[in-house]
């Protein structure tokens, strides 16, 4: 899949996943992960196979055949093999380990977030400068978390962001995007005109509120 960007953050889920990594000291590829997970602010556990015996029998017992691989990280029931930079941070988003983000595939014209089990997303169309998004999914057993507004106002807020001007053949984001300009702007018209703009914006309508009757 080829990802343009990353786009958004909103919180991580609750999820109790804790990564392992299994490596050397004497490894740089091991030093290189222990690297890439601190940089992201994971918390996960190291197993030093040189000198932790059942590491090393739990890492062998991983591989069929039998096999001392490292660096392996295992992030819930994934073992990644000295994976590429991609992957790990894919893993980590499926399993609620790290905020997940909105990306965008210009390619396969979709904004989504990776989940544990496959992709919440919005699809579009272009025409005549105008991004028509048509079509919203959220896997069965991820509806009514809250997931699916989660993903149209960080989509919303990413083409405002963007200046691009949008409709919407899809009811649920209309909605949502209906919802939304229309707390903006009655809290805005609630500010004192000696505040700042976005003062006390709820995080939903607050990067949305100076350009967001623009986009739609």
């Amino acid at each position: 899949m080829s990802v343009a960007c990353v786009v958004e953050d909103h919180p991580a889920s609750t999820g109790t996943v804790v990564p392992e990594l299994f490596g050397t000291d004497r490894c740089h590829d091991t030093q290189f992960y222990k690297a890439a997970l601190d940089v992201r602010g994971v918390r996960y556990v190291y197993h030093n196979v040189d000198t932790d015996v059942h590491a090393s029998d739990v890492l062998r017992k991983l591989y069929t055949p039998e096999a001392l691989l490292f660096p392996t990280v295992v992030i819930g029931h994934k073992r990644l093999w000295a994976p590429s930079l991609s992957i790990l941070d894919q893993t980590l988003e499926r399993n609620g380990v790290v905020p997940m983000k909105l990306y965008h595939c210009p390619h396969q014209k979709r904004y989504f977030m990776y989940l544990r089990e496959g992709e919440a997303y919005i699809s579009y169309r272009d025409h005549d400068g105008i991004r028509n998004l048509y079509y919203s999914f959220v896997p069965p057993e991820y509806r009514g978390q809250g997931l699916g507004k989660t993903l149209a106002i960080h989509t919303l807020t990413r083409l405002c962001k963007d200046d691009q001007k949008t409709r919407f053949s899809c009811t649920f984001v209309r909605s949502i995007a209906q919802r939304t300009r229309f707390e903006a702007v009655a809290r805005l018209q609630n500010q004192n005109q000696n505040q700042n703009p976005n003062h006390n914006l709820g995080p939903d309508v607050q990067p949305l509120a100076h350009k967001y009757k623009e986009c739609i």
